[in-house]
C-alpha cells in the first residue's frame, strides 16, 4: 500500500530509511500510516542485503500519536473494528522490536501516546533537546496497552507507573536519564551523529547483530539458573562455529576488515 504521508528508501550502503511526512498533521499516525509502515516492514524483514533500519520524522513533531478523527471514529466502531485497528499499532511495535538488524530513531521533537512505542521499541534512540515525550492516554480515557510491553522493558515499571499515570511532559533530559534515549544532540547535528551511529554499526556483523538481538530479548527478565547459563553456552558455540563468527575471527588474526565492514 503506497502511502503520501510515509516515505521508504533503500540507500546503496544497506541503510533503509523511514520517514513520518506529514508535518502539517504533526505526523499523526492514521490507518494508513500504519499500514504502510508494517508494509515497509515485512518487505525489508527478510531482506538480506539490509544493515540496518533508521526513522525519523519531518517538521516540528516526531508524532503528535493517534490521529483524531481517526480515534474519533473508533468511538463510534465496534468491538471487533477496534480490534482490527489496535492490531495493526500491535503488528507495527511488534515488527520493530523483533526486526533482524539494529533500530535507529531520531526523535525531532514531541512524541506522544502510540508515537513511544515506536521509540521504545528501537534499539538506539537519539533525540534533540527539544524533544517531549508524554504518554497522554489517560488524560483522554484511554489507556497506554498496546505499547505497554515495549515502554515497560524500556524504562522499568516503576517510571511506566508514574508517566503512564500521570500523563506528565517528559523532557530529552528526562526522558535520558530514565533510558529512554540514549543521546540527545542539537538538531544541527542529527545527521552527523547519526552518520557517526551507522558508522560504528557497520563494523559488526549483520547475522551477529542478529543473533545478539534475539539473545538480549531471550536473556530478560528470565532467572540467572542453569537452564539460561546451558542456552548461552550453547549460542555462542553456534556462534563461533558460522560462517561470520570465522570471518570475524579470521579477520582480527590477520589484522584486515572482515567482510561485512565497509
Amino acid at each position: 500500500m503506497s502511502c503520501e504521508w510515509i516515505k521508504a528508501e533503500k540507500n546503496e550502503d544497506g541503510t533503509v530509511q523511514l520517514t513520518l511526512a506529514r508535518p502539517e498533521k504533526r505526523n499523526a499516525l492514521n490507518k494508513e500510516m500504519i499500514t504502510a509502515i508494517n508494509e515497509h516492514l515485512l518487505q525489508w524483514y527478510e531482506d538480506d542485503s539490509i544493515r540496518l533500519l533508521s526513522i525519523d520524522a519531518e517538521g516540528r513533531f516526531f508524532s503528535a500519536g493517534a490521529d483524531l478523527k481517526w480515534m474519533q471514529q473508533s468511538a463510534n466502531a465496534t468491538f471487533n473494528e477496534n480490534m482490527a485497528d489496535a492490531q495493526l499499532l500491535g503488528t507495527l511495535y511488534e515488527l520493530l522490536y523483533h526486526f533482524p538488524k539494529p533500530v535507529i530513531c531520531m526523535v525531532n521533537g514531541p512524541a506522544y501516546g502510540g508515537a513511544l512505542g515506536i521509540v521504545a521499541a528501537s534499539d538506539i534512540v537519539i533525540c534533540t533537546p527539544s524533544a517531549l515525550f508524554c504518554l497522554s492516554e489517560v488524560k483522554l480515557g484511554l489507556i497506554p496497552a498496546v505499547i505497554s510491553p515495549y515502554l515497560v522493558e524500556a524504562i522499568g515499571l516503576q517510571q511506566a507507573r508514574r508517566f503512564a499515570l500521570s500523563a506528565e511532559l517528559i523532557s530529552a533530559e528526562k526522558a535520558h536519564d530514565i533510558g529512554l534515549v540514549h543521546k540527545i544532540t542539537e538538531q544541527e547535528n542529527f545527521l552527523t551523529r547519526k552518520k557517526e551511529l551507522e558508522k560504528q554499526l557497520y563494523k559488526g556483523s549483520p547475522d551477529a547483530q542478529a543473533q545478539t538481538k534475539a539473545l538480549l530479548r531471550y536473556v530478560h527478565g528470565k532467572p540467572i539458573d542453569k537452564n539460561l547459563i546451558q542456552h548461552t553456552i550453547e549460542t555462542i558455540a553456534q556462534a563461533r562455529t558460522q560462517p561470520s563468527g570465522k570471518e570475524g575471527i579470521s579477520a582480527f588474526l590477520e589484522k584486515r576488515k572482515p567482510d561485512w565492514e565497509l
